[in-house]
């Protein structure tokens, strides 16, 4: 059958030319043909024979550009495209999926025309449902008006804040109360003067609020508070903090009348050793009392024709014994008066 487009002479019963792929006229088909040769090509997008030479498939017109003249063993056992059924509707199937895909490739490539470059808008042909076929070439862009574009509004920074210096704060100073520090201990007494009666103590370093001063034919006291007791305490016998100048003056309470108190009578007992043997221990012990007490003589001792005296005894009735080194009683005495200067001689 030749071909009316470039004269090209085919085998009966194709439906595109072999030379130039163009459509055949329609011819009734005749008997099918024995198996094809070992050596026979076939047509990759719908699986019919190729004729040797030919550049296009006669069954569907694909290109046969680069087609093996020996395909695999697994290609011969596939029937021609003639002889297999559904094959014209899967050729009809395949053009209209690739003319949807172009449609959306289009229709993509002017989405992102219009939008992200604003200068022109493609406008896409209607796309042919019939396989086979170039499309149309696409019409001249139409040139539309450029989008206005708004600057956008230019920020403005506040000015930074001023910084107000702060007056340092005025500092009102409040005079310290003035206070004694004892240097040693030291009695605190109900006046002005040792004659006045001690209330209470005021230890080294122990630190009293001060209230108040003598007046100055009394000397230097101050008249201080520990622990609630109003008191005096003689200013030399410790150091003050504070203001003392404007302290004011207080006046001393009465006088104490002085009260002469006779001492207790003492006696004095002086003791003469006549013996051979030395006197070791002296015990004399007023007769009232339970038990002899310490020994008079301490570390001392009164040898044979020696003597030692017994002093700072209060006047009464003592009992004596004298005793040697071996704790034997040499000399002893009871209910002795000693009043004054005595003294007794052993034996």
């Amino acid at each position: 059958m030749k071909c009316a487009a470039c004269g090209f002479e085919n085998r009966p019963n194709i439906k595109f030319c072999e030379n130039c792929g163009a459509t055949l006229p329609e011819v009734i088909s005749s008997p099918a043909a024995g198996p094809p040769p070992p050596s026979a090509r076939f047509c990759p997008n719908c699986g019919g024979q190729i004729r040797p030479g030919a550049r296009f498939c006669e069954a569907c017109g694909a290109g046969l550009q680069g087609i093996p003249a020996s395909p695999p063993a697994a290609i011969y056992a596939v029937p021609p495209a003639a002889n297999r059924p559904g094959s014209k509707v899967g050729c009809i199937f395949l053009g209209i999926l690739l003319a949807l895909l172009g449609m959306v490739g289009l229709g993509v490539g002017a989405y992102f025309l219009f939008f992200y470059q604003g200068d022109f808008v493609i406008r896409l042909p209607a796309a042919s449902q019939t396989a086979a076929v170039a499309p149309p070439a696409a019409p001249a862009p139409t040139q539309e008006a450029q989008p206005t574009y708004t600057p956008l509004p230019t920020y403005t920074f506040p000015p930074p804040p001023t910084n107000t210096p702060i007056p340092p704060p005025t500092l009102t100073f409040t005079p310290a109360i003035p206070t004694f520090i004892a240097s040693q201990p030291t009695n605190c007494r109900s006046g002005p003067a040792n004659a006045y009666s001690i209330r209470t103590g005021i230890n080294q370093g122990e630190e009293v609020q001060i209230t108040g001063r003598s007046a100055p034919e009394w000397g230097l006291w101050y008249q201080v508070v520990k622990q609630g007791v109003t008191c005096w305490v003689y200013g030399p016998l410790g150091e003050t903090r504070g203001n003392v100048n404007n302290l004011p003056v207080v006046a001393a309470p009465p006088t104490p009348t002085a009260t002469r108190t006779q001492p207790p009578p003492v006696a004095s007992l002086m003791i003469y050793n006549n013996l051979n043997v030395s006197i070791c221990y002296a015990y004399v012990a007023l007769s009232s009392a339970p038990d002899w007490g310490p020994d008079r003589l301490g570390t001392s001792i009164i040898p044979p024709g020696g003597s030692f005296q017994v002093t700072g005894l209060p006047a009464g009735i003592y009992d004596i014994r004298l005793e040697d080194c071996s704790n034997n009683v040499v000399c002893s005495g009871s209910n002795v008066n000693l009043s004054g200067n005595m003294y007794i001689s052993c034996p």
